[in-house]
């Protein structure tokens, strides 16, 4: 009874205890007090181990831990905050869920060891006593640390399990900043430990653009297979195998294609295919590469690299690099531990530099070395060295050769025996450039044009640059004749120096011919003379136009700065007259200051300019000028021809205040101003302008102006401008210009070809923007617009135009002016810009406008043009329609002479005169003829109808089309012809048309029909007669001039006869005269040259009166002057000769023979 009694209270107290031990671990398990004190059982038992800040929630989950830190066996691990929440109901299944595990900024340390221990080769995966799940792993900030190296991710997300077949990564994401990876897998526990795993990633990296690719490892620890793609944006293929218990050892081969760099559109350097190879381990490995290579502005080469490396270096045996002109190739080494250094030896073969320049062809050699060690300290300077031991061959057809060597430690430069050889020139430089120079110079270069392409002239000379920089000691001769440079030139010049630092010295620069840009001198001399502390300079300059500038100095440096005097300075030449230094200004200048005594300049009659000025880098600037009587007539030179400037300009300027704090004001007035223009035939047009100045000012963020002038019949003319000066860039613009001139009729005499001017003008506009980029808005109006235009006969009235402007768009103009009943429309816009050379857009439209209405021509028309202007190139396109002409015309005199084709007109521009105009104008413009264009004059009655185009490109005017004369009458030799058929066929110039012109005399009573035919060109008409039914061309003419046959006509009918002959030409004439001789009985009827008796070129006609006497008349072509002659043979050998005309004379001819 007592032992049960005894076992009960035993089971009583066990059973105690163990609803006791639950109660504690439920209260432990499940409540935030229970949990907290357990971890600090934890950390009190292990305080070096685990640490943590604040315990939040339960054991069995959700739990936060605060500033979690472990360590151990010399690793760190840092948690800035721990959450986990698992489940441990899932232990009652025999799992462990780790469930949702995140982590906020971990930091790992590792220990520093340099070579830590090498791990057991693929050890055994014990397995965990339960299977584990991880159903995610959240990290927020990862760093992993070693030494003073660290390495960051921006997140980590895991999810997999671990069972006893191994662990598996089911998904895993890294990210930092543009590059994300994501990957899963398979690792067995089993030994080899088979390994599945699979990849993708994509970045987008500054430079680089958009990466994309993706990869798999497969196998196990005693060998994976790698293959890894990058898709985007080439393509790039890497596959091989790892070994990682061999060390590792790797065997990895790539190829590409379509690489590039940099990867965007403007990449300077493509492959387009490639192969590589990589193998060995990080202690031993070799590579070799090969592919093609295309460079910017090199010629495209295929390279072959054969290198081998470890851990600290990589020994490159050959990099060769071959291309369609030559080879060269390359063997050095490259260091990086302990430090950077490499060393590299060149060999090129039959390089022909053209390749890379077209304007170097030739064949080149050359062998050298290079050298170069980092610095053993970040303060520390790199040390470069190279030699160049042969460079030979020919360049530019000219040999050159070349050899030296050069080193470079920091600041120190050392040049060691280079000489260059091209063709006869020589070249050598020696020497050192630190603190301490001495550099030596000296070169034979008789032709510079084998040197540089687009050198050329002549230069020699010799010299020694040593001492400091300080204190230099310069020695030298150099001279030289011809020089020239792309825009620049130089006939002869001398340079001779002899300067010893504080010693006396002397430098002497003697130039003719300077040219550069638009700056053209005559003649440059510049002496300067003494030593540092004591010097005097003369610097004379002239141009080929007579301006000439004198300058005389003297001082020398003193403390830092070049203090001294300005003895003399002398500008003069037109139009800006003399100007002269009245006396010694002193002058100071250094690096921080600028300081100018007062100086006064006197100037063409009685002008001065008087000043004075100082600057300091602290204290800022002080300035002040003044300008007195100078006279606006200088200017005029600068104005159109015909046009000048009466008045005088006064004015003062001042400035003042530090960098950034400027102010200033100043003023220009242009005193009793008148502007002139000589007009033809009539007094000069005076245009007097009233209380015409400009004022200016400056502040620390803007500089303006305003400018007001009072215009005459009561109008005026403001302007003001505001350009900010603060930040950078483009300057803001604010101002405005107004302009009113009630009564334009005083223009007219700016206007030669117009009178009877009248009209009213205003100007409102108002100017914004950037300096870069200004706009204008406004308007500017001209109306009431009449004018008389007394060489075409035109009065022009109702006329107006306006421009408009508004801010941000581009001007439009638009306007009307009436002539007779049609009215002429413009509208069109233009785009301000730099220079005056601004695009220009405008259409000008009409319908039954007349444009001439004078005696001789009154014409209407209707035109449909645009007019552009793009750069300094006008356009003018468009069609004129001529509904209605009458064209009157006096027919010439018959003394007028006309002018040969082969003519030249003095002062008259030839290309213009021959269809040839100005290459700035292009023109493309079709003019069509109506039904109403008649034209009256030269014996011609006739309708023109038809159409021409009109071009004018390169400078050459020409026509295209055809012109016709319809219903036409011709009066010609006495008779009225009728036009069947005229055209006027244009294919080229305007003055030398295609004829194609045929006539008849209407002949009522007669079966016989002549015609008279006009075909050729302008320049050299062929005129034909011919008749229906055929007859011979004398018949054919007599038909044509008198209506009957030959052998009918009269004598005086016969004289007629020839003279239209001789119109349709010399050489035609001579048959038909020799007819017209036989019909009318005469022994001569012909055309004698300039040789003949006759003295020039004639028709004669004479009869012999009996076989011993001749008597004839001669009548000249060119000339109305006649002659009679009488020839009398007195013996079979002698005869006498008399004629008499304008001139009188008398010949006795003596015949003899020889046989």
């Amino acid at each position: 009874m007592k032992r049960r009694r005894c076992i009960r209270c035993v089971l009583a107290v066990l059973l105690g205890v163990t609803v006791l031990v639950g109660a504690l671990l439920v209260v432990l398990l499940t409540t935030e007090p229970g949990g907290r004190w357990l971890l600090a059982r934890v950390q009190t038992a292990r305080p070096a181990q685990l640490r943590y800040a604040r315990f939040e929630g339960r054991l069995l989950g959700p739990l936060t831990l605060h500033e979690l830190t472990w360590s151990g066996g010399g690793v760190e691990v840092a948690v800035a905050r721990l959450h986990w929440d698992w489940h441990p109901l899932a232990l009652l299944h025999g799992q462990l869920d780790l469930g949702d595990l995140r982590l906020e900024e971990l930091r790992l340390t590792l220990p520093t060891d340099d070579r830590p221990p090498a791990p057991e080769l693929m050890p055994e995966m014990p397995p965990p006593p339960l299977p584990v799940r991880l159903r995610s792993l959240e990290v927020a900030g990862f760093e992993l640390r070693q030494g003073a190296t660290g390495w960051r991710l921006d997140s980590i997300s895991l999810a997999g399990a671990l069972d006893a077949a191994g662990v598996q990564l089911e998904l895993g994401r890294l990210q930092h900043g543009p590059l994300a990876v994501e990957l899963s897998g398979r690792l067995a526990a089993a030994a080899p430990h088979a390994l599945t795993v699979q990849l993708r990633w994509q970045a987008e990296l500054p430079g680089l653009g958009a990466l994309a690719g993706e990869g798999k490892l497969a196998g196990d620890l005693t060998e994976l297979r790698l293959e890894t793609r990058l898709t985007a944006p080439l393509a790039l293929h890497v596959d091989g195998t790892v070994q990682p218990a061999q060390g590792p050892r790797f065997d990895l081969v790539g190829e590409w294609n379509e690489l590039r760099w940099p990867l965007d559109d403007a990449s300077q350097a493509r492959s387009s295919t490639g192969r590589f190879r990589l193998s060995g381990s990080a202690d031993d490995y070799q590579l070799a590469l090969s592919g093609p290579l295309e460079l910017t502005g090199v010629p495209a080469l295929d390279l072959d690299l054969a290198a081998t490396g470890n851990r600290a270096s990589l020994q490159a045996q050959q990099l060769s690099a071959r291309f369609e002109a030559g080879s060269l190739v390359l063997a050095g080494h490259l260091s990086w531990s302990p430090r950077l250094e490499f060393s590299c030896e060149i060999q090129g073969q039959h390089i022909d530099p053209a390749r890379f320049h077209p304007d170097w062809p030739g064949e080149l050699s050359l062998a050298g070395r290079l050298v170069g060690t980092a610095p053993e300290t970040p303060d520390g300077a790199w040390h470069y060295r190279g030699q160049l031991e042969q460079l030979q061959g020919t360049l530019r057809g000219f040999p050159l050769s070349a050899s030296g060597g050069a080193q470079l430690a920091g600041e120190v430069l050392d040049l060691d025996d280079i000489r260059l050889n091209s063709g006869v020139n020589r070249l050598e430089l020696s020497g050192r450039l630190a603190d301490v120079i001495d550099l030596s110079l000296a070169i034979q270069a008789p032709d510079l044009s084998s040197l540089l392409p687009g050198l050329a002239g002549s230069l020699v000379g010799a010299g020694r640059l040593s001492g400091t920089w300080t204190e230099p000691r310069l020695q030298g001769d150099f001279s030289g004749q011809g020089l020239a440079w792309q825009d620049q030139g130089l006939a002869r010049f001398m340079v001779r120096a002899s300067w010893a630092g504080e010693d006396e010295g002397q430098l002497q620069v003697n130039g003719d011919g300077l040219r550069s840009g638009a700056l053209r001198l005559e003649r440059v001399e510049a002496e300067l003379r003494g030593g540092l502390s004591r010097h005097e300079l003369d610097l004379r300059l002239r141009d080929a136009a007579g301006h000439q500038l004198l300058l005389a100095a003297a001082g020398g440096w003193q403390e830092e700065a070049w203090k001294g005097e300005l003895r003399d300075l002398l500008l003069a030449g037109d139009p800006v007259g003399r100007w002269q230094l009245a006396a010694a200004v002193p002058l100071t200048l250094a690096l921080d200051q600028l300081e100018t005594g007062a100086f006064s300049l006197s100037g063409p009659d009685g002008a001065s300019l008087a000043g004075e000025g100082r600057w300091h880098r602290d204290a800022g600037v002080e300035a002040r000028a003044r300008l007195q009587g100078l006279r606006a007539l200088r200017f005029s030179p600068w104005l159109p021809e015909g046009m000048e400037l009466g008045g005088v300009f006064a004015g003062q300027l001042e400035i003042r205040g530090a960098s950034g704090s400027l102010q200033g004001d100043g003023r220009l007035a242009w005193d009793d101003a008148v502007l002139v223009a000589a007009l033809e035939n009539e007094s000069p047009l005076r245009l007097p302008l009233s209380e015409t100045a400009a004022d200016f000012s400056l502040s620390p963020d803007s500089v303006g102006m305003h400018l007001s002038c009072g215009l005459p019949l009561d109008g005026s003319l403001q302007a003001e401008l505001s350009v900010a000066t603060a930040g950078n860039g483009a300057s803001p613009l604010r101002g405005r210009l107004t302009a009113r001139l009630p009564d334009i009729s005083l223009l007219a005499g700016f206007l030669s070809r117009a009178a009877g001017l009248t009209g009213e003008f205003t100007l409102d506009a108002e100017l914004g923007g950037t300096t870069s980029a200004p706009q204008w808005a406004g308007d500017a109006r001209l109306n009431g617009l009449a004018a008389r235009l007394p060489e075409l006969g035109l009065f022009l009235t109702e006329g107006w135009l306006r421009l408009a402007a508004t801010a941000g768009e581009a001007p439009r103009i638009e306007g009307a002016v009436r002539s007779g009943e049609g009215e002429l429309r413009v509208e069109g816009q233009f785009n301000p810009g730099p220079g005056f050379a601004w695009p220009l857009s405008l259409r000008l439209t009409g319908d039954n406008l007349m444009v001439a209405d004078l005696p001789e021509a009154r014409v209407w028309a209707s035109p449909d043009l645009r007019l552009e202007r793009l750069g300094a190139v006008w356009h003018l396109d468009g069609r004129v329609r001529v509904p209605q002409a009458r064209f009157a015309l006096e027919d010439l005199p018959h003394e007028v002479v006309r002018r040969s084709a082969d003519e030249v007109l003095v002062g008259t521009d030839s290309a213009v005169a021959n269809g040839k105009g100005n290459g700035s104008f292009r023109m493309r413009l079709q003019l069509d003829l109506g039904e109403d264009v008649q034209l009256h004059g030269f014996g011609l009655t006739s309708r023109l109808t038809g159409s021409v185009q009109a071009k004018a490109d390169e400078g050459l005017t020409t026509l295209d089309g055809q012109l016709n004369l319809v219903d036409g009458r011709y009066d010609a030799y006495g008779q009225r012809l009728v036009i069947e058929q005229g055209r006027l066929i244009f294919t080229g110039p305007a003055t030398d048309p295609g004829l194609d012109l045929r006539a008849t005399r209407p002949l009522p009573d007669s079966a016989v029909k002549p015609y008279l035919h006009v075909r050729g060109h302008g320049r050299a008409p062929r005129v034909t007669v011919s008749s229906e039914p055929p007859l011979p061309e004398a018949d054919a003419l007599a038909y044509l001039l008198t209506g009957r046959a030959l052998n009918r006509a009269g004598q005086q009918e016969g004289s007629a006869m020839a003279e239209a002959a001789l119109a349709m030409g010399v050489s035609r004439a001579e048959p038909w005269l020799r007819q017209l001789g036989a019909k009318f009985g005469f022994d001569t009827l012909e055309v004698q040259s300039t040789t003949g008796a006759w003295g020039k070129s004639a028709v004669a006609v004479g009869t012999y009166l009996n076989p011993d006497v001749y008597l004839g008349y001669a009548a000249g072509l060119f000339d109305p002057g006649g002659a009679m002659l009488l020839r009398l043979r007195l013996s079979e050998r002698l005869e006498l000769e008399t004629r008499a005309g304008t001139q009188s004379s008398a010949d006795v001819f003596y015949r003899f023979e020889r046989k």
